[in-house]
């Protein structure tokens, strides 16, 4: 029996010293495992050194492409143009004779005239043109001193106004482009409008011709014969509105845009599209403002179209009152509206706003055209300042383009509406102190 068990513990024994390679070598990797100081992968990058071999990989990247795709240039700006500058042909100029003759012979003097001694009249002299030389990768060009000194357009050397949208009082939505107040406080108002001209004492007059961009013939007449100080209104459902605002503009007339609000006798007398109701809810009337105020960019405020009922209404006129003052732009009264809360309303929220005086063609026969006019007349004298609204009809525009050929003569003062809008805003803050 012993020697059965020995042999069992000798076979026993023989089974352990017995191992597979696989045997092996997961023991030898336990052993390196287990040896203090052996190398760690996952201890040695730790969080830190990851970033730092991130960073020295993206600067040695970095450096690799400036070497060999770069330029001298370092990453500053670069600006390409394509110039190509012709020099005018030289054409022969008129040179009187002595001019070409030497010395001051007394038979080609005229009237006591010399020419200077430092000016060779038979000389075509050449326009400067400019020039590019290089630096390195960089050209530098060279403007003659004519073209470097010379200023950009302004109003007061055009008479154009600055084309719209003017990008910071714009934004975009989903209805389109809509004003907004600029980053820097500048309101479209402010931004579209025509630059007030000089108080010299004289009694001024506004005038503001409505009903633009329907009739084409109509609205191109009026933008080519009535003076910049008239202010026009445009009706937001014309096609090519936006053609119209910048001929308008480019005629030095500012802008304002009409919005159609429910008359009393609606849907009988129905403004059009969108108009903003008396018993909408605030949102669908915001909406239907929005999309109307999307049609044109370039206005310095809204005019009523119709809206009797519309702004004799609190309820229904403050939110768009207050669309407006939050977007920089004024509101015109178009029209005498006896129970309008828009006048109360916008002194509370300190917003731009002007109301008519009168309505030049509200009945449109020639002669009450004509009293229409003098009665404009009559409030300036009186007050100081009048503000007239008319219909961009054929018959108002021929008697008013004839009656503001007179106005210089008689000592009246021609502004845009804005002034009038400014000047009563002045007043209402004076008022308030």
């Amino acid at each position: 029996m012993a020697e059965s068990a020995g042999e069992l513990d000798f076979e026993a024994t023989g089974l352990e010293e017995k191992t597979t390679p696989v045997d092996a070598l997961t023991k030898k990797l336990k052993k390196t495992a287990l040896k203090p100081g052996g190398f760690s992968l996952r201890k040695f990058l730790t969080p830190f050194k990851v970033a730092c071999l991130a960073l020295f990989l993206l600067i040695s990247f970095n450096i690799l492409w400036a070497y060999i795709f770069g330029n001298a240039l370092g990453g500053q700006p670069i600006a390409e143009l394509d110039i190509n500058w012709t020099r005018p042909e030289p054409t022969e100029k008129f040179a009187p004779d002595f001019a070409k003759n030497s010395g001051n012979d007394t038979r080609f003097v005229q009237n006591d005239y010399r020419p200077p001694n430092d000016i060779n009249l038979a000389t075509n002299s050449q326009p400067e043109m400019p020039r590019i030389t290089a630096s390195g990768d960089a050209k530098i060009i060279h403007l003659p001193s004519e073209m470097a000194e010379s200023q950009p357009e302004t109003f007061e050397s055009t008479g154009k106004l600055p084309r719209a949208p003017i990008e910071d009082v714009v934004q975009f939505s989903k209805y389109g482009k809509l004003p907004k107040i600029g980053v820097l406080g500048e309101k479209p108002s402010e931004a579209y409008a025509r630059p007030e001209p000089k108080f010299d004492g004289r009694p001024r007059i506004a005038l503001m011709i409505t009903g633009l961009g329907i009739h084409q013939q109509f609205t191109k007449d009026a933008i080519d014969n009535l003076p910049g100080e008239i202010s026009f209104a445009f009706s937001p459902y014309g096609n090519g509105l936006q053609d119209w605002i910048h001929r308008a503009r480019d005629n030095g007339h500012e802008v304002i845009l009409q919005t159609p609000m429910e008359p009393f006798d609606y849907p009988d007398n129905d403004p059009g599209p969108s108009t903003l109701l008396a018993e909408a809810e605030i949102q669908v009337n915001l909406g239907r403002f929005r999309w109307v105020m999307s049609r044109i960019t370039g206005y310095i405020g809204i005019t009523n179209f119709m809206g009797a009922k519309f702004t004799s209404k609190e309820k229904a006129v403050a939110p768009i009152l207050k669309e407006l003052k939050k977007r920089g732009l004024y509101y015109i009264e178009n029209g005498v509206l006896h129970r309008s809360k828009v006048s109360e309303i916008s002194k509370q929220m300190k917003i731009g706003y002007s109301n008519a005086d009168i309505i030049i063609d509200e009945k449109k026969t020639i002669e009450d055209i004509q009293n229409s006019l003098e009665r404009i007349e009559q409030i300036a004298t009186t007050t100081g300042m009048a503000f007239a609204v008319g219909s961009n009809s054929p018959a108002t525009i021929k008697h008013v383009k004839a009656w503001l050929n007179t106005l210089e003569a008689k000592g009246y003062q021609l502004i845009p509406v804005s002034a009038k809008v400014k000047n009563q805003l002045r007043t209402n803050v004076a008022s308030d102190q």
